[in-house]
């Protein structure tokens, strides 16, 4: 037998070991080599940055424009940085990002290079400040969860309506443009042209009326209205066959219209209507309804009658 000394190689795996400290670890460079090799893949660029940053509960005032430079992140949060206003233009280079979170009571405006964001599949915005999006958000084709709560949002981009891939719709806000002390009415009609839109919930004190026209919104499956001077929901509650969930909250007068037309809605929730008295009788035509929820529906005076009978 003969004493070949220490061990450095062993079917292909380096050997390092160090005895003082009684270590030893195992590498399989040569390994990986030789099967990038083997698939042409030796020239491939190594992921160095990260693929998920968060930037939370800090003093910064504004983020490094280096962040742009960070181009396999696919998960970006900003949250809760009290004194952050603004998002640099820098961020429209992170080609890979697939989820946007920003909670910034402060924010103010969302950069046009959002836009560029072109594999972008979430984007969830929380201000007190932010008014407007901008109309680059059309070009996110690829966007499928949109979440904007602010209580200051009045513009909503009529570019909203190229976003043909988004399932999930949520806007909380004023939702109404300011004309010197009239309110105009303001939700567009473009985000009914959402053919694949599955949820939808608008949150608003000061929107009066809902687009007429939502018969593009077949797929639609739950709807949340917040809305307490919306007291006329027309005739788009024949349009959406497979709407299975509604929830009315806050709204403030009698509701007309026709809805016998839901043939697939299960389940129906009204809470904190307290001025609603009545409902359309053709609510009792839900054949599929199994589900009836009242909360804090105070002077509610009578049910349907084809619901008594």
């Amino acid at each position: 037998m003969t004493d070949l000394g220490k061990v450095s190689h062993f079917l292909g795996i380096h050997v390092d070991y160090n005895l003082e400290t009684g270590t030893l670890k195992l590498f399989q460079k040569a390994y990986i080599l030789l099967k990038l090799a083997r698939f042409n893949l030796s020239t491939v660029a190594s992921k160095e940055t990260p693929m998920r940053l968060s930037v939370e509960n800090t003093d910064v005032k504004e983020l490094p424009s280096s962040i742009g430079d960070l181009q396999c992140l696919e998960h970006l949060t900003v949250g809760e940085n009290k004194h952050l206003q603004v998002l640099l233009a820098s961020l429209g280079r992170l080609k890979q990002l697939q989820v946007l979170e920003v909670s910034c009571s402060e924010l103010k405006e969302l950069p046009a290079s959002i836009g560029d964001l072109e594999r972008l599949e979430r984007l969830t915005v929380y201000s007190t400040r932010l008014q407007d999006l901008p109309s680059r958000l059309g070009d996110l084709r690829g966007l499928k969860t949109l979440v904007v709560r602010s209580e200051a949002l009045e513009d909503i981009p009529t570019s909203l309506s190229r976003l043909q891939s988004l399932e999930n719709l949520l806007l909380e806000g004023k939702l109404v443009r300011e004309n010197g002390e009239t309110a105009a009415e303001f939700l567009p009609d473009g985000f009914t042209h959402l053919t694949n839109l599955q949820i939808l919930v608008l949150i608003s004190k000061r929107l009066e009326r809902l687009p007429d026209n939502w018969a593009n919104l077949k797929k639609l499956q739950r709807l949340d209205l917040q809305c307490p001077e919306v007291f006329t929901l027309p005739d788009w509650w024949e349009m959406l066959p497979e709407l299975r969930s509604m929830g009315l909250s806050c709204l403030s007068k009698s509701l007309t219209g026709r809805c016998g037309g839901m043939a697939a809605l299960q389940m129906l929730e009204v809470s904190r209507c307290r001025n609603l008295t009545s409902f359309p009788d053709s609510l009792g035509e839900l054949k599929a309804l199994h589900g009836l929820r009242f909360s804090f529906v105070v002077i509610l005076l009578a049910f349907p009658t084809l619901w008594v009978n």
